[in-house]
Parts: C-alpha cells; structure tokens; sequence
C-alpha cells in the first residue's frame, strides 16, 4: 500500500491548469506537524553535544539574515575609508615607518 503525500494531492486537467486538493493537502501538512511539547520532551533526552546540534541547527536559519545585514555594513565602511583617503582626510603612515615601529617592538 501506498502512503499518500502531497504531491498524490496535485491534479493536471485537460487545459493544463494545476489543481490541488486543499483539504487533503491540509490534511496531510498536518499530520507532518509535532507537538512542540513532544519535540521538547525528544531534545531534553540528547546528551549535551547534541543538544547545543540543536540550537546551532535552529540559530542558523537567521544567519543569512544577519551576514547579509553585516555584508551590507562593512561595505558601507569600506566605501567611507576609501572615500575620506580618496579626499586626504585619513591621517597616513608611510610603510617604511610601520616597519621600523613593528621591528623595534618585536624584533629586538
């Protein structure tokens, strides 16, 4: 016997127009879904390393989020440092004087 799943719930008529069963789609989205009190109940067996699995594998869904947020600052302060040395408003240090600071601090 065959489990029925969503896609057994999509339909192809004759004119070429999908068509979906919405109450058994619902039906079945449904029986996918726990309890949260049952997943808890699951998590809270895990040794500790796979629990903190867990919350890094739930804390990630926000990440693209927050890297692109970041991506999108440090492109704005790199386009700012570019800008204010383009307009001489950086005070510069010649390499030359860099190197002698880090050998007198480092090498002896």
């Amino acid at each position: 016997m065959q489990k029925e799943g969503f896609l057994n719930n999509i339909k192809i008529d004759t004119s070429g127009e999908l068509g979906l069963d919405t109450d058994k789609m619902v039906g079945y989205l449904l029986s996918m879904v726990r309890p949260l009190q049952d997943l808890y109940a699951d998590i809270s067996q895990l040794p500790h390393h796979q629990r903190l699995e867990v919350v890094r594998f739930v804390l990630s869904f926000d990440e693209p989020l927050q890297n692109q947020h970041i991506e999108l600052q440090w492109d704005q302060e790199i386009r700012n440092r570019i800008k204010a040395f383009d307009e001489g408003l950086l005070e510069t240090i010649d390499y030359e004087q860099v190197q002698s600071e880090l050998n007198r601090r480092f090498v002896g």
